[in-house]
């Protein structure tokens, strides 16, 4: 029995045995068969985020060292790039030349300073005996290349050269004295431009700590063991001789100094140096530089000028354009007086500037200085003046997510100078960007807290229809304008109702057939004259809506008692407007004796051609606003307007500062102008609106073309949008307008 229950044993033993077996095999299968599946994933190794397009064929200047440039494009965001390519066909033979390149792209990445060029991705590929590098950067051309299109002769291209060597001074001046670097490799062939006329340095290739050169052939620095990259003109004598021991005893920036001077004579002469004798030749040279531009290039390392103090001491910077550029580059540190004064100022100083640099310079830093919150609203009036030559498709890419976030900032202030400035970005935004994403944040402005924010939401109104749906037309807007005519501020009332009889040529017929005689009828029992006035009138222009049962019964006994009005303007609007709807009575009277279907044919024709009508003035900008507005604007305005200056709204220009005077608002009290006060509601506002009482400094409710207070300017902006510095600038721009 023992025995027979050992062999059951082993036999069991030898099953379990067998059966762990015959799994370990089975997972180990099914294991290398998962391995084998994730490896093809990268049969084919690691790749970029960027596509590489065609090489950069029409650059005539190359990038220093070993690289080749290629256009890319994100394939996430589709943003284009400049893609940077070594490729070592080699990797032993071309030892030398892969640790430089290595060097380079590694420099480079680390390094983030504003006038280095950005790096958005790197990436080696080995492929046996052959290794590719790609620097992926922010989209960019050649120095050399980008010099070929700027015009010649002109004030302004001294100006932008200025601008251009400062920023490389101050990348040089950042990597010598903060980073301890030596760059070595400084002149037009490692200085790129990218899309906003920015000049950033680029090449770090044989980027060194100055301590690490002392060691000579011995150590690791790369300017070392490629020095036979750079041309002789572009060295010292130090760097020549390569005499490693002798430069760590001088200053950091001896070495780039002197390529800062190489630079400088050939981004005035008009092309790359062939030997170091051009470096004499002085006469291209601006003289306000000459004398730093000799101490750049001493034959003494310890003598030679830091980049920094060029920045600081030379007189070539004193230009409107750097000093517009240094400004808002250092908006952050400026305060509130400052910050005011430059704004109120810029849009005249711009008026001189070059228009290409205006534009792809000035205008992105001030988008990001508003998106930031560094610059008050007062810079939204030079941002769209910058931006209103700029192709549609360039405006809506650029400039519209800037004025989309803004609309989220609860400063009111910049939600004032967007309404405002409403008509210079609209025609940007396609149907859908208004309906679903402007229109949502621009409509909290109707139950705005302030009148004068109220008022001008409602301004906008007219400029946003007809790219609304009728589902917002139908649902969303009518409800606000619905309850602005009951608005404790008569001058809205009255602004609803023409802003009201506006809209009515962009509602469907069945809406406005159903909303427009109710509140227009409304309105003629408004204790405010000019609320009756315009309820008059835009009955009087939205006759095809009516049908003459209507007229007969609501319309005309509406309008009657109003022709024994208080106001002489009321009652003459009265009756014109009794005598248009009389006489459409009388029509249909005449029709009907023909019998009811040719008078509801008649009748029909007649609202079709008033319909016409109406599409034709409300295609021009502004026509239907200027009958209702600019007849109330004057009656506000002045008293005892002649008939000619109130029949004359098709000139009207709706943001001019005499129309915005005149128009009607919450800074006109109806006493003053009327001699009585009108019992305007039942709670009526005592104080004036908060936007005419808030002057405060860097941006309140005030008009741009007039600053707050008189003063003189800040000490930082003494010569800024001085006249007589102005007038210079006007008087070389006209002299060289046809370059």
């Amino acid at each position: 029995k023992k025995k027979d229950d050992d062999e059951k044993s082993a036999s069991s033993s030898s099953n379990v045995v067998v059966v762990y077996v015959v799994r370990l095999g089975r997972e180990k299968k099914e294991m290398s068969s998962y391995f084998g599946s994730i490896g093809s994933l990268f049969q084919s190794g690691p790749k970029l985020s960027h596509d590489i397009l065609d090489e950069t064929t029409d650059a005539v200047a190359r990038p220093f060292g070993p690289w080749k440039t290629f256009d890319g494009k994100s394939q996430e965001t589709g943003e284009m790039v400049t893609i940077f390519t070594c490729k070592i066909k080699d990797k032993e033979k071309e030892r030398g030349t892969l640790e430089l390149a290595r060097n380079g792209a590694k420099r480079l990445k680390l390094c983030k300073h504003p006038n280095v060029v950005q790096v958005k991705e790197t990436l080696e590929i080995e492929n046996g005996n052959e290794i590719t590098i790609h620097v992926v950067t922010e989209k960019c051309v050649q120095l050399g290349d980008h010099l070929r299109d700027v015009p010649k002769g002109t004030h302004q291209r001294d100006e932008y050269f200025a601008l251009g060597i400062r920023e490389v001074a101050t990348g040089i001046a950042f990597l010598n004295n903060a980073g301890g670097l030596v760059h070595g490799a400084i002149g037009l062939s490692s200085i790129v431009v990218t899309e906003n006329l920015e000049w950033k340095i680029a090449g770090f290739d044989l980027v060194s700590e100055l301590n690490e050169i002392g060691r000579g052939v011995n150590g690791q620095a790369s300017i070392v063991h490629g020095a036979y990259m750079v041309p002789d003109q572009y060295k010292p004598d130090e760097y020549r001789r390569g005499d490693w021991q002798s430069i760590p005893q001088g200053p950091p920036w001896a070495i780039d100094s002197w390529g800062l001077g190489c630079l400088i004579r050939e981004v005035y002469g008009g092309g790359a140096m062939t030997s170091a004798e051009e470096l004499r030749d002085i006469q291209h040279i601006p003289k306000v530089l000459l004398k730093e531009y000799q101490k750049l290039l001493g034959s003494q390392p310890a003598r030679r000028y830091n980049p920094k103090k060029l920045i600081e001491n030379s007189s070539l910077f004193e230009n409107k354009l750097v000093e517009t550029i240094a400004f808002i580059d250092n908006l952050s540190l400026k305060d509130a007086i400052e910050k005011e004064y430059f704004f109120r100022h810029l849009p005249r100083v711009m008026e001189g500037l070059a228009t290409v640099t205006v534009e792809r310079k000035i205008l992105p830093k001030l988008c990001s200085a508003l998106e930031f919150g560094a610059a008050p609203a007062l810079a939204i009036t030079p941002m769209l003046q910058a931006a209103k030559n700029l192709p549609i498709e360039v405006f809506e890419k650029k400039i519209i997510p800037t004025i989309v976030k803004l609309y989220d900032k609860t400063d009111r202030a910049i939600r004032v100078a967007l309404l405002e400035h409403l008509q210079k970005y609209v025609h940007a935004m396609d149907e859908k960007m208004t309906d679903e994403i402007i229109y949502e944040k621009i409509s909290t402005g109707f139950t705005d807290q302030d009148p004068f924010v109220r008022e001008l939401t409602l301004r906008t109104v007219l400029l946003l229809a007809p790219k609304l749906t009728q589902r917002t037309l139908g649902s969303s807007l009518l409800k606000h304008l619905s309850k602005l005519q009951v608005d404790e501020e008569p001058a809205i009332r009255a602004n609803t109702t023409i802003c009201l009889g506006n809209v009515a040529t962009y509602l469907s017929e069945s809406t406005a057939k159903r909303v427009l005689c109710n509140a227009f009828t409304r309105a003629l029992r408004d204790a405010f004259p000019n609320a009756r006035q315009a309820g008059l009138m835009a009955l009087k222009y939205t006759t095809q809506y009516y049908e003459p049962v209507e007229v007969s019964s609501r319309i005309v006994p509406s309008i009657a008692p109003l022709t024994t009005d208080i106001e002489q303007s009321v009652r003459e609007e009265a009756f014109e407007t009794m005598t248009v709807f009389v006489e459409i009575l009388r029509r249909n009277s005449n029709a009907m004796k023909l019998g009811p279907e040719e008078a509801q044919r008649m009748l029909e024709a007649e609202q079709a051609e008033a319909h016409e009508k109406a599409k034709k003035k409300a295609s021009k900008a502004g026509a239907m606003l200027s009958w209702a507005v600019d007849k109330m604007a004057n009656a506000v305005g002045q008293v005892g307007n002649d008939s000619d200056s109130v029949n004359n709204g098709d000139n009207i220009d709706l943001n001019s500062e005499v129309f915005a005077a005149k128009s009607f608002g919450s800074s006109a009290p109806p006493p003053r102008l009327y001699g009585l006060t009108p019992n305007a509601s039942p709670n009526p506002s005592p104080n004036p609106s908060p936007a005419q009482a808030v002057k405060s400094r860097g941006g309140g409710y005030v008009n741009n073309s007039s600053p707050i207070y008189e003063e003189e300017p800040p000490p930082s902006l003494k010569n800024f949008g001085s006249e007589e510095d102005l007038s210079h600038n006007n008087n070389n721009n006209n002299n060289n307008n046809n370059n």
